[in-house]
């Protein structure tokens, strides 16, 4: 099971207006925020309402010239 996404970008803000209007029709937002990094997730399928949404996409800063994307995997 894919625990969370991380996806290197070089320009954090323009890439946190990007997604989060890419993903909105899928019921993502913003749930948190680490300085540039931001953590996005979709309420869970029969979740209450009032649950924390866990984020499973992130969007961090590049550490290198070259942006690239680390898959989290968990074992359940």
């Amino acid at each position: 099971m894919i625990d969370h996404i991380s996806i290197n970008v070089s320009n954090p803000e323009a890439s946190k207006a990007f997604y989060a209007a890419a993903l909105e029709p899928l019921g993502y937002h913003i749930v948190m925020e680490h300085g540039p990094a931001v953590g996005m997730g979709a309420p869970l399928p029969n979740a209450p309402e009032d649950a924390p949404i866990p984020p499973d996409l992130w969007i961090v800063p590049a550490e290198s010239p070259e942006a690239s994307m680390m898959l989290d995997m968990e074992v359940r």
